[in-house]
């Protein structure tokens, strides 16, 4: 049996040896593609390849997310390069466990039965801790604490002789023949011992550069709510930035022994002969400095080559700054308001509950990244409560403008204005009724309204604005 394991690496020089040497005890070569990594990644395993060990390398740049792409590249070459009977997927802070089929993972394939075209592998999480000793350079050595239990998320094995058109899911989690997802065996045996943080200033350093790669790969990605796990954390950072920094609980985990126990053992390579002791906070500040500095320049490069795009993107920014310059000039409502809404979506809203995330609506903030944003359900609404009746003449509707494909959820939604007395009068707005839409005025009210809502229509819809003014 040819066994080959195949991985993706950006920015991993504390763990890319140790990740290769462990699984060189298991498969018979190992393909790295790195993404354009800025500290040494890339030059450790070149070291290793002058070692001699069967290890090869693809050095991609990618400023954008296209790992789905990646993956399945990876596993053609692995196919059709180096004949794989079996590919084992792999990030760089994952390590297969084995100890449970005897360290043994090519006989523990042979028995599986013909009819599965992969084995999904379930996963633990491990965790720095206060307990790490900082001198010890290899990753699984050094953190022992690991979930109790699995965390039912999958890495898969793929067979390497499928006839048909194999690609596989952007973070590993599965395979698709001819478009149809893969019959795939679950392992109760074989483990991916997951290394997701080694460091708090690692966590931040993820969290931006994995949000600004996403971001900048476009609407394809953003609206499918790829790398959604980056968003709130990302968001704390940005708008509650102490929460972060002088948290010592987040820098100084102490492991909850109800959820976490020492663990420690599966790893099954040499010693480690290029791996550095890394300070992650330098490291943080020079990933997130260098990539920003890709990005930015890749952009350049496109406004260079395209001045169409140019062109567009000043206008945008003109087109912007007019609109809020378009903003009534009437008085603005500055009384008491009670916000709701219908719902909060546990992973793109800003605030986990409905009063607060309601309430972003109405705080004067023009920041891209302030939005309330419902759950998908039928007719969501957000509704401000003044108390009483006020004599409103004119309501502005900030819609998002953060990203281009979430501007056309808003449409079409109803303004509902009630008096409190019982008469209650609808608005329709359609995309078609409106010169903006980003910024939308419902003028010539001249009603005494006690509650306005703005309603969603339809089924399976999002509610999700930046921003609700009243003029009186």
């Amino acid at each position: 049996m040819k066994l080959v394991g195949v991985t993706r690496t950006l920015n991993e020089n504390d763990i890319i040896e140790s990740v290769i040497r462990h699984h060189l005890a298991l498969v018979d070569h190992v393909i790295v593609m790195d993404d354009g990594s800025n500290d040494n990644t890339a030059e450790i395993v070149y070291s290793l390849i002058e070692e001699g060990l069967p290890v090869s390398i693809i050095e991609r740049r990618c400023v954008i997310f296209d790992e789905g792409n990646r993956n399945t590249v990876l596993y053609n070459l692995a196919k059709n390069k180096f004949c794989a009977d079996w590919v084992l997927f792999f990030d760089a802070d994952e390590f297969v466990d084995v100890r449970r089929v005897d360290n043994d993972l090519k006989r523990y394939l042979e028995g599986i039965p013909e009819n599965f075209d992969s084995v999904s592998l379930d996963m633990f999480n491990y965790t720095d801790s206060i307990f790490d000793d900082g001198n010890e350079r290899n990753v699984p050595r050094r953190l022992l604490w690991r979930t109790k239990n699995p965390l039912d998320v999958f890495k898969v094995i793929v067979r390497g002789n499928l006839e048909g058109v194999v690609s596989i899911h952007a973070g590993n989690h599965c395979g698709y023949l001819d478009g149809v997802p893969m019959n795939s065996l679950r392992s109760d045996n074989v483990f991916i011992s997951h290394y997701p943080r080694r460091s708090g200033w690692q966590d931040i350093y993820k969290w931006v550069i994995g949000r600004l790669k996403i971001t900048a790969a476009g609407r394809a990605e953003t609206e499918k709510g790829t790398g959604s796990h980056y968003i709130h954390p990302f968001n704390v950072l940005v708008n509650n930035t102490e929460a972060i920094l002088k948290n010592n609980d987040f820098f100084f985990v102490k492991p909850n022994p109800n959820l976490f126990e020492k663990d420690s053992g599966f790893y099954l390579g040499i010693e480690l002969k290029y791996t550095e002791i890394v300070d992650y906070k330098d490291k943080c500040i020079q990933m997130v400095l260098k990539y920003t500095m890709e990005l930015a320049r890749d952009f350049g490069k496109i406004i260079d080559e395209y001045p169409d795009i140019s062109n567009r993107v000043r206008g945008d920014h003109f087109q912007r700054r007019e609109i809020y310059g378009e903003m009534p000039a009437l008085p603005e409502y500055e009384g008491h308001i009670e916000t709701s809404q219908s719902s909060v979506d546990p992973v793109w809203a800003i605030r986990k509950n409905t009063k607060d995330d309601s309430s972003l609506l109405i705080n004067g903030s023009m920041r891209p990244d302030n939005y309330n944003h419902t759950a998908n359900q039928d007719t969501p609404w957000w509704s401000a409560d003044f108390g009483q009746g006020i004599a409103l003449k004119e309501i502005v509707v900030v819609n998002r403008f953060d990203q281009e494909g979430v501007k056309d959820r808003l449409f079409p939604f109803d303004i509902i204005l009630e008096d409190g007395n019982g008469e209650t009068t609808v608005r329709s707005i359609g995309s078609g009724t409106t010169a903006s839409r980003e910024c939308v005025a419902i003028k010539g009210i001249d009603k005494n309204v006690r509650k306005m809502t703005i309603s969603l229509p339809g089924c399976g819809r999002y509610l999700s604005i930046s921003q609700v003014r009243f003029f009186l």
